[in-house]
């Protein structure tokens, strides 16, 4: 591509090698007023091509993004129910005359989605819990296959923000396919700015 334009440019008389050496290639501009029309031609032709590569890859695309989004959405669905978990178990604990228990330490070992729709996710969490005894030692235990829901625009909201900006910062996906198109606009609204 990039050979083909060069050799366009110089067959249309808009530039003039002057001097070609082993380290240096001169030339000169013979009609400046042409680049700006070049730069428009490859500006669209590269911005074509994505399109077309988006339109046809299009489902591809959609299950490429559920494969960073889905897991990071469901990894933010399960903490959110593992802290309301750990917060009512150490409600419990504080509440419960047993003294012989103390230092707990609550960690999620593992999230499985079990249905997902909409506004409705119910995940299995399997949680670990590891306390000390009164008199010395250690125990441990915990719920494995813990069965919760969190529905609702409003519950979902903070989990998928997560989820999404998971996927912006921590995946490939939006410099591989979004940061293209945020480049082909800046020409866009310099020239709508500078027109209007």
């Amino acid at each position: 591509m990039g050979l083909s334009l060069a050799l366009t440019v110089v067959s249309l008389g808009i530039v003039t090698v002057k001097e070609i050496n082993l380290y240096v290639v001169k030339f000169e501009v013979d009609k400046p007023e042409i680049i700006v029309y070049l730069l428009l031609a490859a500006w669209l032709y590269y911005l074509l091509l994505h399109v077309q590569f988006h339109r046809v890859r299009a489902i591809e695309l959609k299950r490429e993004l559920l494969t960073f989004y889905f897991p990071a959405m469901a990894r933010a669905v399960g903490n959110k129910l593992f802290r309301r978990y750990v917060e009512i178990e150490r409600q419990r604990i504080r509440e419960s005359s047993d003294e012989n228990e103390f230092n707990h330490k609550f960690r999620l070992r593992k999230v499985k989605v079990l249905e997902h729709y909409a506004n409705y996710w119910a995940v299995e969490l399997n949680i670990s819990v590891s306390f000390e005894f009164g008199g010395g030692g250690l125990g441990g235990g915990g719920p494995i296959g813990l069965r919760k829901e969190l529905s609702g625009w409003q519950e979902l909201l903070f989990p998928k923000l997560i989820a999404w900006l998971e996927v912006v910062f921590l995946t490939p996906y939006p410099l591989q396919y979004w940061l293209p198109y945020i480049i082909a606009a800046v020409p866009v609204f310099s020239f709508v700015s500078n027109w209007l």
